[in-house]
């Protein structure tokens, strides 16, 4: 192989290092919130680095029906996965413009 070959390799391997550093970089900032109610939230859940960091259950919610409190925190959690993705692709696209 020939210098301009190895030339054109290394810059690849940088090109990818530089991507999973913006990756990284997004994935460890991106946080998504949500709550059942902006008002006067029962249920509130925050997502960070892709897992469940907080979740916020009133104590009128334990009074509910089973069925219907998973079903509410369910979504609430969900919600809040949502938002931490969109974000993280927010974050990876302003990375991107800023490249």
């Amino acid at each position: 192989m020939s210098q301009p070959d190895f030339d054109q390799i290394r810059a690849s391997l940088q090109s990818l290092d530089d991507v999973q550093a913006r990756h990284a970089a997004a994935f460890n900032a991106a946080q998504g919130v949500y709550a059942d109610d902006p008002v006067s939230p029962s249920v509130m859940a925050l997502v960070w680095q892709g897992k469940l960091a907080d979740l916020q259950i009133a104590d009128p919610v334990c009074a509910l029906p089973p069925r219907v409190a998973a079903d509410l925190i369910n979504a609430v959690v969900i919600n809040a996965f949502n938002a931490w993705q969109s974000d993280m692709n927010q974050l990876m696209q302003a990375s991107a413009e800023s490249v």
